[in-house]
Order: structure tokens, then C-alpha cells, then sequence
């Protein structure tokens, strides 16, 4: 029998790699619920189940239930619990489409984070966390650690973005976008559909699926709203 830290480990790699069935049968096994009763021995569990509904799309309750989970962690004041489950709730509300939300909670992670040089539960959440680190960075403040977050996750620093993703520098680690790629770019922060890019562009409706799955891979995010974020992170398109 595997030790219940081991087997919420398990779970979690489980989500990780997309294997949702599996983790969907060991919640059931578990008796875990959004609206569950907490425990200390379970707290591994749910967060676990926060991931899981994350991947889900569930982020509703996701989000129900990371509040739930900041209030008991946060009266026992376990750091690394809060600090942890603040990172997804940022997530959460970004793939929400709260921005402002999510940029002011994983602002205030970084500050409880930062004098005790808490990192790895930061780089854990890769592209994700990249994407709220840029949003800090070009917000009214710069984040020192922020940019070391970043350093550390092997993304550029955000003044150098632009130079980079344009091509000019040889030593990009990202992939230059191509002009036409910058146009789609533009097009999606305008909130246009797939069919109108196509008609504004005078490319097919394929081509314009060709280019922005381009776009995901150059940027390194899986989603629009994250695309976005990115661009005007870095000064490829304007910020509104």
C-alpha cells in the first residue's frame, strides 16, 4: 500500500501528464468533494484536486475550493500551502480571464516568497507562471524577482522580448515570429474570430489556424488570452 503523500504524488503526475481518468478514480476513491471537509492528512489530496479540476476547465470550482484551502492553511500559517495554492489561484483567475485579479494575487506570492528565496514552487507551473510573471513585469511596478523567476525558467527578460521575438537577436531563445504571424497577433488581441481573421488578411480560414498554432509554439502558451498576455508583455503588440 502506497503512503498517502506518495499516492497524492502519483495523482498529481497523473494530472500532469494528462492521464485525467485515472486521477478522476482516485478522487472518487479518496471521498474527496468541492465542498468536502478539510483535514490536515488531506491537504496534499486536495490541492491535488485543484490541479485536477484546473485541468478540467473546472475553474469555478477550482476556485471555490482553493479559497476553502487558503483559509485553513493560512490559520495553521503553512508558507509553502499558501504560497502554493495562491500560484493556482492566479492561474485560475487568469484562465478566467481576470487578469488584474491574477497579476495582484501572484504580485503578493512574489512578496511572501522573495525573503525566504521560495522558487520552485513558482518554476513547477512553467508556461503559466511565465505568462503572470510578465503580467507583474509590465504592470506600474518591476519586480526584481520576478525577472530572476524568469531568468530561471529560461524566458528572456521582458525588455528584450520585442528584440527577440522580431528576430533580432541570434541568440533568441524563442523562435522569431514572422510579420504575417505579428498580424494574426494583433488581430486576436482585437477579439476577432478565426473567420474574420481570414477575411481582414485574405488568407484562408486553415491558414489562419496554421499560424496562430505557430504562435502557441513560439510563445510557449496554449491559449489566446495567454498568447496575448505574452505579446504585450514583450511590446509586439500594443496594450490595448
Amino acid at each position: 500500500m502506497l503512503l498517502p503523500l506518495v499516492e497524492a504524488f502519483r495523482a498529481r503526475m497523473w494530472v500532469s501528464e494528462g492521464k485525467l481518468t485515472e486521477a478522476e478514480q482516485w478522487i472518487e476513491a479518496k471521498n474527496l468533494a468541492v465542498d468536502g471537509e478539510l483535514s490536515y492528512l488531506q491537504e496534499n489530496d486536495y490541492i491535488t484536486f485543484v490541479r485536477l479540476l484546473m485541468a478540467q476547465k473546472s475553474y469555478s470550482d477550482a476556485d471555490s475550493l482553493i479559497v476553502r484551502l487558503l483559509d485553513f492553511s493560512g490559520r495553521a500559517a503553512r508558507i509553502t500551502r499558501v504560497l502554493e495554492l495562491m500560484i493556482l489561484q492566479a492561474i485560475v483567475k487568469y484562465e478566467q480571464g481576470n487578469s488584474v485579479q491574477a497579476e495582484k494575487i501572484i504580485r503578493s506570492a512574489l512578496k511572501m516568497a522573495e525573503p525566504e528565496g521560495y522558487q520552485r514552487l513558482f518554476l513547477d507551473e512553467g508556461t503559466a507562471i511565465a505568462t503572470l510573471l510578465y503580467l507583474v513585469i509590465a504592470s506600474q511596478e518591476t519586480s526584481v524577482y520576478a525577472e530572476k523567476l524568469l531568468k530561471a525558467l529560461g524566458y528572456p527578460k521582458a525588455d528584450q522580448g520585442k528584440k527577440q521575438l522580431a528576430g533580432d537577436s541570434t541568440d533568441s531563445l524563442i523562435e522569431p515570429l514572422s510579420q504575417r504571424e505579428i498580424d494574426i497577433l494583433q488581430c486576436l488581441a482585437e477579439g476577432l474570430s478565426n473567420r474574420e481573421i481570414a477575411h481582414r488578411l485574405i488568407i484562408s480560414l486553415s491558414t489562419v489556424k496554421t499560424h496562430t498554432r505557430n504562435i502557441y509554439i513560439k510563445l510557449g502558451v496554449n491559449s489566446r488570452t495567454q498568447a496575448i498576455a505574452q505579446a504585450r508583455a514583450w511590446g509586439i503588440i500594443g496594450s490595448s
